[in-house]
């Protein structure tokens, strides 16, 4: 038995450079959002794009799972 920290292993494994990619224009999107003072947004992808939505609109809103998209995600994992 040995001790492990949660890290990013146990979070879904080492990031991808898509995964990186999306992280660096989320963080930009975000710095430019608040630079011009917009706040109370969570920045995401919507529709290929990197989007701002208001935090009422992200919490508030139920979505459903893209029963096709989860589908490959099982076939791939």
């Amino acid at each position: 038995m040995r001790a492990c920290i949660p890290g990013h292993i146990q979070r879904g494994g080492t990031p991808t450079v898509v995964d990186r990619l999306f992280a660096t224009a989320c963080g930009a999107r975000a710095v430019e959002a608040l630079l011009a003072g917009r706040h109370g947004v969570m920045v995401g992808e919507q529709s290929g794009q990197i989007v701002e939505v208001p935090l009422e609109v992200a919490i508030g809103t139920k979505r459903k799972i893209d029963a096709a998209m989860h589908a490959l995600l099982m076939r791939v994992s």
